[in-house]
Protein backbone atom coordinates (compact mmCIF):
# COMPACT_ATOMS: atom_id res chain seq x y z
CA UNK A 1 0.00 0.00 0.00
CA UNK A 2 1.19 3.60 -1.25
CA UNK A 3 0.48 5.99 1.31
CA UNK A 4 -0.74 9.76 0.29
CA UNK A 5 1.98 11.99 -0.21
CA UNK A 6 2.36 15.97 0.15
CA UNK A 7 4.66 18.40 -2.12
CA UNK A 8 6.78 18.39 0.67
CA UNK A 9 9.13 22.04 1.09
CA UNK A 10 12.01 22.03 3.36
CA UNK A 11 11.52 24.70 5.50
CA UNK A 12 13.66 25.82 8.89
CA UNK A 13 13.27 23.71 12.41
CA UNK A 14 11.11 25.95 15.32
CA UNK A 15 13.82 27.12 17.33
CA UNK A 16 12.25 28.45 20.58
CA UNK A 17 9.07 28.19 22.37
CA UNK A 18 7.19 31.54 22.39
CA UNK A 19 5.51 33.24 25.83
CA UNK A 20 2.60 32.19 24.40
CA UNK A 21 1.88 28.45 23.52
CA UNK A 22 0.07 28.41 20.39
CA UNK A 23 -2.28 25.56 19.35
CA UNK A 24 -3.55 24.99 15.35
CA UNK A 25 -6.94 22.59 14.32
CA UNK A 26 -7.24 23.54 10.89
CA UNK A 27 -10.45 22.00 9.34
CA UNK A 28 -14.04 22.53 8.30
CA UNK A 29 -16.02 23.05 11.62
CA UNK A 30 -18.15 20.06 11.62
CA UNK A 31 -18.72 16.50 14.20
CA UNK A 32 -16.26 14.47 11.71
CA UNK A 33 -13.94 17.04 12.83
CA UNK A 34 -14.12 16.48 16.30
CA UNK A 35 -13.17 19.49 17.48
CA UNK A 36 -15.24 19.29 20.55
CA UNK A 37 -13.09 16.54 21.05
CA UNK A 38 -10.08 19.15 21.58
CA UNK A 39 -12.07 21.74 23.61
CA UNK A 40 -12.47 18.96 25.99
CA UNK A 41 -9.12 18.37 26.03
CA UNK A 42 -7.86 22.12 26.52
CA UNK A 43 -10.20 22.09 29.53
CA UNK A 44 -8.00 19.55 31.15
CA UNK A 45 -5.06 21.46 30.02
CA UNK A 46 -6.40 25.05 31.19
CA UNK A 47 -6.11 23.47 35.26
CA UNK A 48 -2.50 23.19 33.96
CA UNK A 49 -0.82 26.09 32.15
CA UNK A 50 -2.76 29.34 31.38
CA UNK A 51 -0.27 30.49 28.93
CA UNK A 52 -1.76 29.06 25.47
CA UNK A 53 -4.01 29.46 22.81
CA UNK A 54 -5.84 27.73 20.61
CA UNK A 55 -6.69 28.63 16.95
CA UNK A 56 -9.52 26.64 15.34
CA UNK A 57 -9.10 27.50 11.59
CA UNK A 58 -11.80 26.43 9.05
CA UNK A 59 -15.69 26.97 7.56
CA UNK A 60 -18.41 26.33 9.84
CA UNK A 61 -20.08 23.43 8.17
CA UNK A 62 -22.65 22.40 10.78
CA UNK A 63 -23.67 25.39 12.79
CA UNK A 64 -25.09 23.25 15.00
CA UNK A 65 -21.90 21.70 16.07
CA UNK A 66 -20.40 25.14 16.51
CA UNK A 67 -22.58 25.65 19.15
CA UNK A 68 -21.87 23.08 21.04
CA UNK A 69 -18.20 23.96 20.95
CA UNK A 70 -18.60 27.20 21.86
CA UNK A 71 -21.50 26.32 24.66
CA UNK A 72 -18.54 24.27 26.11
CA UNK A 73 -16.24 26.77 25.59
CA UNK A 74 -18.14 29.08 27.34
CA UNK A 75 -19.19 26.82 30.56
CA UNK A 76 -15.40 26.13 30.58
CA UNK A 77 -14.94 29.79 30.43
CA UNK A 78 -12.20 29.56 28.41
CA UNK A 79 -13.56 32.49 25.71
CA UNK A 80 -10.29 34.64 25.50
CA UNK A 81 -8.53 31.16 25.27
CA UNK A 82 -10.04 30.03 21.53
CA UNK A 83 -10.18 31.92 18.95
CA UNK A 84 -12.02 31.35 15.21
CA UNK A 85 -10.65 32.49 12.29
CA UNK A 86 -13.33 31.02 9.79
CA UNK A 87 -12.09 30.04 6.45
CA UNK A 88 -7.90 30.77 5.58
CA UNK A 89 -6.87 30.77 1.94
CA UNK A 90 -3.07 29.60 1.77
CA UNK A 91 -1.18 32.94 2.69
CA UNK A 92 -3.40 32.60 6.00
CA UNK A 93 -2.49 28.90 6.42
CA UNK A 94 1.20 29.59 6.00
CA UNK A 95 0.98 32.33 8.59
CA UNK A 96 -0.90 29.99 10.65
CA UNK A 97 1.33 27.04 10.72
CA UNK A 98 4.55 29.83 11.26
CA UNK A 99 2.62 30.78 14.44
CA UNK A 100 1.70 27.39 16.10
CA UNK A 101 3.85 25.39 17.76
CA UNK A 102 1.72 22.28 17.99
CA UNK A 103 -1.04 20.57 15.42
CA UNK A 104 -4.15 18.70 16.88
CA UNK A 105 -6.98 17.33 14.52
CA UNK A 106 -9.13 14.84 16.31
CA UNK A 107 -11.02 13.38 13.72
CA UNK A 108 -13.76 10.83 14.62
CA UNK A 109 -16.10 8.58 12.58
CA UNK A 110 -20.16 9.19 12.63
CA UNK A 111 -22.01 7.40 11.37
CA UNK A 112 -21.40 6.52 7.90
CA UNK A 113 -19.42 9.46 7.84
CA UNK A 114 -15.45 8.54 8.19
CA UNK A 115 -12.24 10.53 7.83
CA UNK A 116 -9.71 9.93 4.30
CA UNK A 117 -6.06 10.23 5.34
CA UNK A 118 -5.85 13.76 6.45
CA UNK A 119 -3.00 15.34 4.62
CA UNK A 120 -2.76 18.28 6.58
CA UNK A 121 -0.88 16.15 9.35
CA UNK A 122 1.51 15.88 6.88
CA UNK A 123 1.80 19.20 6.31
CA UNK A 124 1.91 20.62 10.10
CA UNK A 125 4.45 18.06 10.81
CA UNK A 126 6.54 19.77 7.40
CA UNK A 127 6.21 23.24 9.24
CA UNK A 128 7.87 21.63 12.08
CA UNK A 129 5.10 21.44 14.14
CA UNK A 130 4.54 18.28 16.38
CA UNK A 131 0.97 16.86 15.52
CA UNK A 132 -1.70 15.11 17.64
CA UNK A 133 -3.19 12.34 14.83
CA UNK A 134 -6.41 10.31 15.98
CA UNK A 135 -6.60 6.66 15.76
CA UNK A 136 -9.67 7.34 13.17
CA UNK A 137 -7.85 8.47 10.31
CA UNK A 138 -5.47 6.79 7.32
CA UNK A 139 -2.70 8.73 8.91
CA UNK A 140 -2.81 6.92 12.23
CA UNK A 141 0.09 5.08 10.70
CA UNK A 142 2.34 7.39 10.95
CA UNK A 143 5.49 6.54 12.92
CA UNK A 144 5.98 9.24 15.52
CA UNK A 145 9.93 9.46 17.45
CA UNK A 146 11.12 11.55 19.81
CA UNK A 147 7.68 13.82 20.52
CA UNK A 148 7.26 14.49 16.88
CA UNK A 149 3.82 13.55 17.95
CA UNK A 150 1.15 10.69 18.97
CA UNK A 151 -1.20 8.93 17.69
CA UNK A 152 -4.38 8.70 20.67
CA UNK A 153 -8.25 8.00 20.45
CA UNK A 154 -9.98 10.70 20.03
CA UNK A 155 -11.93 10.84 22.86
CA UNK A 156 -9.14 10.09 25.21
CA UNK A 157 -9.15 13.75 26.74
CA UNK A 158 -6.30 13.22 28.87
CA UNK A 159 -3.56 11.29 27.21
CA UNK A 160 -4.45 14.08 24.92
CA UNK A 161 -3.57 16.68 27.24
CA UNK A 162 -0.58 15.47 29.04
CA UNK A 163 1.22 15.11 25.14
CA UNK A 164 0.18 18.82 24.66
CA UNK A 165 1.28 19.98 27.86
CA UNK A 166 4.82 17.25 28.15
CA UNK A 167 5.48 19.77 24.90
CA UNK A 168 5.01 22.81 26.28
CA UNK A 169 8.21 21.88 28.90
CA UNK A 170 10.56 20.40 26.02
CA UNK A 171 12.76 22.26 23.88
CA UNK A 172 11.40 22.76 20.71
CA UNK A 173 14.34 23.13 18.67
CA UNK A 174 15.03 19.59 19.11
CA UNK A 175 11.55 18.05 18.63
CA UNK A 176 10.82 20.15 15.04
CA UNK A 177 13.97 18.80 13.00
CA UNK A 178 11.85 15.07 13.76
CA UNK A 179 8.55 16.58 13.06
CA UNK A 180 10.35 17.64 9.70
CA UNK A 181 12.17 14.20 9.04
CA UNK A 182 8.89 12.71 9.33
CA UNK A 183 6.99 14.85 6.96
CA UNK A 184 10.30 14.02 4.23
CA UNK A 185 9.45 10.47 3.72
CA UNK A 186 5.79 11.39 2.10
CA UNK A 187 7.44 13.53 0.03
CA UNK A 188 5.99 12.47 -3.71
CA UNK A 189 9.33 12.29 -5.04
CA UNK A 190 10.41 9.99 -2.70
CA UNK A 191 7.74 7.78 -3.49
CA UNK A 192 7.97 8.02 -6.97
CA UNK A 193 10.84 4.79 -7.34
CA UNK A 194 8.06 2.96 -5.26
CA UNK A 195 5.39 3.14 -7.58
CA UNK A 196 7.21 2.46 -10.30
CA UNK A 197 8.54 -0.74 -8.54
CA UNK A 198 5.02 -1.96 -8.18
CA UNK A 199 3.91 -1.44 -12.12
CA UNK A 200 7.03 -2.44 -13.56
Amino acid sequence: VISNCIDFKKRKPKKKQKKIFNILCLSAIKPRKGQLNLIKSIKILNKKIKNFKVFLSGSVQSQSYLNKIKSLISDAQMEKKIKFTGFVNEKKKDELFKKSDLFVLLSEDTNLDFEGYGLVYLEALSYGLPTIVSTQCGCSEINFKNNSGLVVNPRNYKKISQFIYSITKKNISKISPECIKTASKYDWKNKTAEIKRLYN
